[in-house]
């Protein structure tokens, strides 16, 4: 279970993968939201102000999971991971 530190709410478990506007391809441990203040990045807090929570994947990873190409413009992917 993930709580957010903010609002004390506890957030969607994941992972969940995602593309910052530059490029960068992101796993969360829970579901992310926008940066609040758009410097182009996903994060966990509500407040915008960190990019510690998540892993920075290498690029093409994403695709390689999932079977299509994110970016940017698209909501986060919740990774399914089949036994």
């Amino acid at each position: 279970m993930v709580i957010d530190p903010t609002t004390k709410r506890q957030l969607d478990s994941g992972p969940y993968l995602c593309v910052d506007r530059d490029g960068t391809e992101v796993m969360f441990e829970a579901c992310p939201i926008r940066e609040v203040n758009h410097k182009g990045y996903w994060t966990l807090a509500t407040t915008g102000e960190t990019k510690d929570n998540c892993i920075v994947l290498p690029q093409g990873t994403i695709e390689r999971l999932i079977g299509k190409e994110l970016t940017w413009k698209n909501k986060p992917h919740k990774l399914v991971i089949k036994k």
